[in-house]
């Protein structure tokens, strides 16, 4: 119990390093409009970005940061994101099926229903797999340990 404690309260002090310290700082809106027209952005500050539902399928955001976004619905199919700073973007029903979040890190980032088939999530933080708990499926991606996921075929809705 003493240990669950501290590890909860480390990942509070992370967190507030991390993303809680960068508060009301919206997106680059040049940035937003380079995504938007190129699907090319990485390493951008994309914070708080709303970008609910967009086709971002392809979409190269190596390295950018996605903190606090608003991705809900979006189609990130095949999208480059190594190393992109995911923490508290809510990604319910976003299609990562085929993207790299190799070293990307996804601490209380919303997971429900989402897809991460043959997904590569080697090196990632995600706060601990049972994060996966309530996705959609992850059929075949590759875990943080680097382990291939098994899980039946997604459900029909």
């Amino acid at each position: 119990m003493k240990q669950k404690l501290s590890s909860t309260l480390g990942a509070i002090a992370a967190l507030s390093l991390v993303g809680w310290g960068q508060v009301a700082q919206a997106a680059d809106p040049a940035q937003l409009d380079q995504l938007r027209r190129t699907k090319k952005c990485p390493g951008c500050d994309l914070s708080y970005a709303k970008l609910r539902g967009v086709n971002l399928s392809g979409a190269d955001l190596s390295g950018a940061n996605l903190n606090v976004a608003n991705l809900r619905g979006a189609n990130l199919s095949g999208a480059n994101l190594t190393g992109a700073n995911l923490n508290l973007t809510d990604l319910t029903r976003t299609n990562l099926t085929g993207a790299n979040l190799t070293q990307a890190t996804l601490v209380f980032a919303r997971l429900r229903r989402t897809t991460f088939d043959n997904a590569n999530l080697t090196s990632a933080i995600l706060g601990g797999l049972e994060r996966f708990a309530h996705t959609r499926s992850f059929q075949d991606a590759i875990l943080p340990n680097g382990t291939k996921a098994f899980a039946p075929p997604a459900r029909q809705k």
